[in-house]
């Protein structure tokens, strides 16, 4: 009788751990948030508004030419629903000094411009897509 009433114990303190690690792990799943599509839109919506924002929309860029001060960051945000890339230089003379990847729709890129001068970007992708940065 003993013996059974302590495997019958046992067996309930297994299940309680076992329903404890289960109850634990559903927390930590429903308790991760991930971003919806309307806050990834007002994100970059906020990032837009910054006069330093260049966006990726049919086959174009706006502005395409920027003049910021030294010390400036610049971002790049891709509006299409196609990817996107931006690279320093010409498409016949890569600068290598910055180059984003290829953009998903909404993902943005930045860069630092530390010094005075100009710079030339391009699409690798769509290489119509010119634009210049002057940092004075």
């Amino acid at each position: 009788m003993y013996l059974i009433h302590k495997n019958l114990i046992i067996k309930i303190m297994l299940f309680s751990l076992f329903s404890l690690i289960i109850l634990l792990f559903l927390f930590a799943f429903f308790s991760c948030k991930t971003d919806t599509a309307e806050e990834v839109e007002n994100l970059t919506l906020d990032i837009e508004d910054d006069e330093n924002v260049i966006i990726m929309k049919d086959y174009s860029l706006d502005p395409e030419t920027l003049t910021v001060s030294e010390g400036t960051t610049v971002t790049w945000i891709n509006k299409d629903d196609v990817e996107r890339d931006i690279k320093s230089g010409t498409s016949t003379n890569s600068t290598g000094l910055f180059y984003s990847g290829m953009l998903k729709q909404n993902e943005i890129f930045s860069f630092t411009f530390t010094e005075k001068g100009t710079y030339y970007y391009f699409s690798k992708v769509h290489k119509a897509m010119t634009g210049k940065i002057i940092v004075e």
